[in-house]
């Protein structure tokens, strides 16, 4: 099996890594539901799908909109300490980020980013 026929399945199984650890997760960015996590790989550059068979995938932890600053960072923290049980970031954790959902369009989630190497 070639590394891009594997990129489905790879990222299906993170999902159920997140998923065994109490977060929802999808790849599909029209069924993540708040709080929960969209799973999106990054092959927009050389370097995310490289010789070696690893691929570089954004995890995106997503809070609920339209709650206080303290709830959010409280919901963001427990889910980023629940994904940290089954995922190793290989960069510093952002988390300043904001994400638009497709099936809210007029809103924008509170976010926090990691950022996985996951073997193919």
């Amino acid at each position: 099996m070639s590394y891009p026929s594997r990129i489905v399945p790879t990222l299906q199984a993170l999902c159920a890594q997140l998923e065994d650890a109490g977060i929802r997760a999808s790849v599909d960015r029209s069924k993540v539901n708040a709080p929960g996590a969209w799973v999106s790989p990054q092959l927009t550059t050389t370097h995310t799908l490289d010789a070696s068979g690893r691929m570089r995938v954004h995890v995106y932890l997503i809070g609920p909109t339209g709650a206080d600053d303290l709830t959010v960072l409280k919901t963001l923290a427990g889910l980023l300490d629940l994904a940290l049980t089954v995922l190793t970031p290989d960069e510093d954790v952002d988390t300043s980020y904001s994400v638009a959902l497709p099936h809210t369009p007029t809103a924008t989630f509170p976010a926090f980013r990691l950022v996985v190497d996951v073997d193919l």
